[in-house]
């Protein structure tokens, strides 16, 4: 039996080990350039034609000129790109003259941010590799359940769960707290009431 703690033990940490090494979900299609990297310690310039990703580039300083980060979406840049035409779908290429993302939609280009954001959160100098990836999600659906008692969906952990869930590219999240009475009583599975849903919005 200690042997088997032990074993599992040691899996466990090169499973972490190498984790951080890679991507995830693993990507479908990923081309690296040999051994290229590109440095982006200095920051970059964000170019977002439809002006929705600002927000979303937090883990990479901003510049006013130099290393530019063009992020786009929608059919004809998708088509020029390569991408495929599915919802969340995403191309993320990096090259010494820059970092280009495109998504299907955007929420494809969301999720080539989160890769972006991978590559950059588990380099050690600020270098990431150069390299073409190409993704899209296998199921429409990705995220988790969240069943819980007492403290508010806005507890720390509650909310360091949700950020998680965003960078690992999931996009669902079912809230479902064993307190709400609809879901604990012996009714629980009749559906909610009338305007019931108004007030879980």
């Amino acid at each position: 039996m200690r042997k088997l703690f032990i074993i599992t033990v040691l899996l466990f940490s090169v499973n972490l080990i190498l984790g951080a090494q890679t991507l995830r979900p693993v990507p479908h299609e990923m081309v690296q350039e040999g051994k290229k990297t590109l440095n982006v310690s200095k920051g970059v310039v964000l170019m977002d034609p439809k002006g929705v990703f600002s927000d979303a580039c937090g883990f990479l300083k901003r510049r006013d000129k130099g290393l530019t980060l063009t992020v786009d979406f929608g059919a004809s840049a998708a088509v020029q790109s390569g991408v495929r035409e599915i919802s969340g779908a995403y191309r993320l290429s990096v090259t010494s003259k820059g970092i280009t993302v495109t998504g299907y939609d955007e929420e494809g280009a969301f999720m080539g941010l989160q890769t972006l954001r991978q590559l950059v959160v588990s380099s050690e100098d600020m270098r990431i590799p150069c390299c073409t990836i190409n993704d899209w999600p296998d199921n429409t659906r990705r995220g988790f359940f969240d069943s819980f008692h007492g403290k508010s969906w806005t507890h720390p952990f509650r909310l360091s769960m949700v950020d998680l869930a965003t960078r690992l590219k999931l996009n669902e999240y079912v809230y479902a707290p064993e307190n709400d009475p609809y879901v604990a009583g012996e009714d629980w599975y009749m559906p909610y009431p009338q305007g019931s849903s108004d007030a879980l919005k």
